[in-house]
């Protein structure tokens, strides 16, 4: 997979060890990360910078992935990624791709960087 140095994501997760652990699978592709583990913090970080994809859990307080997702969304890729939900096609209607935390350690670096390809292709 060619280099995709330059990419930068924001993580929103309120799982501390997720936050810990994702930027370094994104990293070994190149991609910086910033993380939040609150809703509103990343919508701070969202207006303040910019991102190449939002990696965003589905359940966490004051605001699901979902709907932050869909308030975010339009501006970049959206991966919804969650530990105990199933994905249906309400769910994946709202984002590019869909991760179970089951899986991410295979699947994260190369979905991250197939929806950001795809999104550029949207929009070029």
């Amino acid at each position: 997979m060619e280099n995709d140095k330059g990419h930068r994501a924001l993580i929103i997760d309120d799982d501390e060890a997720i936050l810990n652990i994702l930027p370094y699978y994104l990293a070994a592709k190149g991609i910086d990360s910033t993380t939040a583990c609150d809703p509103m913090d990343a919508i701070e970080y969202f207006e303040d910078s910019r991102f190449d994809v939002l990696i965003i859990d589905i359940k966490m307080p004051y605001m699901d992935g979902i709907s932050l997702g869909r308030k975010l969304s339009g501006h970049c890729p959206v991966i919804l990624i969650s530990g105990n939900f199933k994905a249906d096609n309400t769910v994946l209607k709202n984002c590019d791709a869909y991760i179970s935390k089951s899986h991410m350690r295979e699947r994260i670096a190369e979905t991250t960087i197939n929806a950001i390809k795809d999104y550029q292709k949207k929009v070029a």
